[in-house]
């Protein structure tokens, strides 16, 4: 495969008037040929020729000196490109994850990939995890390439495991938190505080300004249902933004998450409040069947993605620390503590696989801390019984 040097596509004619497409190449000084009924697969092994060729020069080319990442991205695309069938948009997707990263990477010089590079990446890069897994994989696949390449690399960035949650997701609200961020979904409608715009065109900046406050007000609604389902019994935004409205049985209030719907693939199912269950039964409405229980301002249905989005535009409203994820910390410990410590009920709520993984999602708040404060001060019977002085002493055993 290496000495390949460059290929041509030839149309042949044949005697029923249909044409085959012939791709020729020279390889280890021998012609070779392959032929093809349809011209798009033809030019994919063509490329797929020249790839190889342009590929092995980059090689040669970094033998001499260290080569730019950004110069290495189009073969490796073109390589993957030449692998997939026609039409995949897999190669355009590796393109823009790859560029994407190494741009919060802060990265140039193929030398620069270390696991402080992976660690900047996990820190810009967000709160869905799958998402960030995929794009560790597929960096890591591209510099197993390099390294078959012969190109310069960091070995140790191969060994890079990346983290389940970053510092900013392990953040646990209190109540007063909890109540900022649910009163940045109950704010009036802005548009009401502004002009009018009587007697401008269409596009003057006040109906603009309308129309965007109008929105925002619309999309904050839309977004309260699912934030308070969240907040209180801790769903996954992909497992809420999946829920339809069969997974809802308003008379015996008891939510249901299906395995294909949630994360492990265990389904479960609890029953839940009067308040959440006149929220959800409000966010069916008159809606059977399939369709999602929760629909976005447009009447669309949410997207994990974009549910995520709206929940973390509010937090930075309400001036909170963390991520959207954090709302599944605040419901575990609030869990926790309603059920007074008991793991496996908290454990078929949340849907966690083992009671090592719901540990890690249970924090002590500020409140919570001066809760056992106030239960010391309003207990009737202390624990070491009356201490006034004289009693105590007496109560103590004597020493001889």
């Amino acid at each position: 495969m290496s000495g390949r040097i460059g290929a041509h596509i030839a149309r042949r004619r044949l005697d029923d008037g249909t044409s085959h497409w012939q791709v020729r190449w020279r390889e280890k000084g021998n012609q070779m040929a392959r032929t093809f009924q349809k011209r798009p697969e033809a030019e994919m092994f063509a490329r797929k020729v020249g790839v190889i060729k342009s590929a092995h020069s980059v090689v040669a080319a970094s033998l001499l000196q260290p080569g730019k990442l950004a110069d290495l991205i189009p073969q490796y695309v073109d390589l993957v490109r030449a692998k997939n069938k026609p039409g995949s948009a897999h190669a355009e997707q590796l393109d823009r994850v790859l560029r994407l990263s190494f741009r919060r990477m802060d990265v140039t010089w193929t030398s620069e990939i270390d696991t402080c590079a992976f660690d900047r990446l996990v820190t810009a890069h967000g709160d869905h995890r799958s998402t960030l897994k995929k794009a560790i994989c597929l960096i890591k696949t591209f510099l197993r390439w390099v390294r078959r390449s012969r190109m310069l690399i960091d070995e140790w960035a191969l060994d890079y495991q990346s983290v389940r949650h970053i510092s900013e997701e392990r953040i646990s609200w209190n109540e007063d938190q909890v109540a900022r961020l649910l009163a940045e979904c109950d704010k009036p409608n802005a548009a009401d505080n502004l002009p009018l715009a009587v007697g401008t065109g269409r596009g003057s900046p006040e109906i603009m300004a309308r129309m965007v406050a109008t929105r925002d007000h619309r999309a904050r609604q839309a977004v309260r249902p699912v934030l308070w389902l969240m907040l209180r019994y801790g769903p996954r935004p992909m497992e809420a933004a999946k829920l339809t409205v069969a997974n809802w049985d308003p008379s015996s209030k008891v939510l249901s998450f299906p395995g294909k719907i949630t994360k492990n693939g265990h389904p479960r199912a609890y029953a839940v409040d009067d308040e959440t269950a006149a929220m959800l039964t409000a966010a069916a409405g008159l809606r059977l069947g399939k369709d999602p229980l929760f629909l976005a301002y447009k009447g669309a249905a949410w997207t994990s993605h974009h549910l995520t989005d709206m929940v973390n535009d509010l937090i930075q409203r309400a001036r909170l620390p963390g991520t959207a994820y954090c709302c599944r910390h605040t419901a575990c410990s609030r869990l926790i503590f309603l059920a007074k410590g008991d793991l496996p009920l908290v454990q078929s709520i949340t849907g966690h696989r083992t009671l090592s993984e719901l540990q890690r999602y249970l924090h002590a708040t500020s409140d919570r801390r001066g809760m056992i404060a106030e239960a010391y001060n309003t207990a009737e019977l202390h624990p070491f019984g009356d201490v006034s002085r004289g009693r105590l002493a007496r109560t103590l055993p004597c020493s001889r």
